[in-house]
């Protein structure tokens, strides 16, 4: 079967477009990972691992999930990831029921998933500014509604948490003193993950993966899964809040971003950076919050 290769320096909806206009494979070298590659040994490793996952069984589910979405072909690992992820998920709810937890998770999983159905509209979304305002200014929207999400179950004090019962006006009260503690952190994470995706390559699940979990451990899970090693079973759903704030900011500066970057393991560095600005972050949050006695 014929694949075709589109240059990095071209954009990512052109192998969309190929691929759905004349049923020829067609993927980005930004998504094989071979961006900045200059070794022929890398591209010869490239094509033979693409060859052996042709046979995989996964290979068809995984068009099926790529063309629902409108995102390039899944490879195996990011593949393996999004299975994990669903029954991790799925056994959660399943358990936990109809609790305000599984309501924000159902809420945050169909934003996600809104995202990425409308992914195509992004060329359109702030195109006079710069990608690192672009990004920022993306990630903070989508934050925001992240953010709302969990006034039923987790705002940043549990005293601003909203119930049926609570008053609209009251809701929309607490809502905004919690945006008022959360966004300037937000501010100042986005900003520290946009400094490493500027000077670092990032192939996209690399990116979706290795940040998201960076966000986690900063955002308290390091001293949960430390505490209950078995949970981490259960890693995609906290994970998939992060999902719904900093994939669509990526996507939207992907094809901006220096196409002289090449591969490097300090990618890595993201997680204990963005573990550092949630813990800075955190922990002046609720000394504010004690101050005006929220916390």
């Amino acid at each position: 079967m014929t694949t075709i290769w589109i240059d990095a320096h071209l954009s990512l909806a052109i192998a969309i477009w190929i691929t759905n206009t004349f049923g020829i494979t067609a993927l980005a070298l930004r998504d094989l990972g071979l961006r900045g590659a200059f070794v022929c040994r890398n591209i010869f490793r490239k094509c033979v691992f693409g060859a052996i996952a042709e046979n995989f069984p996964y290979n068809q589910l995984s068009r099926i999930i790529s063309s629902f979405f409108v995102i390039p072909r899944l490879p195996l690992g990011p593949f393996l990831y999004c299975i994990w992820a669903i029954v991790s998920i799925l056994i959660a709810l399943v358990f936990a029921g109809l609790s305000p937890d599984s309501l924000t998770r159902i809420l945050v999983l169909l934003f996600l998933f809104a995202q990425l159905l409308a992914r195509s509209l992004l060329p359109r979304v702030l195109p006079l500014i710069s990608p690192r305002t672009r990004f920022i200014v993306i990630g903070i929207a989508l934050a925001v509604v992240v953010e709302g999400c969990h006034m039923f179950s987790k705002p940043v004090f549990s005293s601003l948490r909203v119930s049926p019962d609570t008053p609209l006006a009251l809701g929309l009260y607490r809502y905004g003193l919690d945006l008022l503690f959360t966004l300037p952190a937000y501010l100042v994470i986005f900003l520290v993950i946009w400094l490493f995706i500027k000077r670092l390559y990032f192939p996209l699940w690399h990116y979706v993966l290795v940040v998201g979990f960076a966000q986690v451990l900063g955002d308290g899970g390091l001293f949960y899964f430390v505490s209950s090693p078995a949970m981490f079973f259960f890693l995609p759903y906290p994970m998939s809040n992060y999902h719904a704030m900093n994939i669509l900011p990526y996507l939207a500066v992907c094809d901006q971003l220096p196409s002289d970057l090449t591969p490097s393991f300090r990618i890595y560095l993201v997680v204990p950076a963005v573990f550092m600005t949630y813990f800075v972050c955190g922990t002046l949050i609720r000394l504010l919050g004690q101050q005006f006695g929220l916390a």
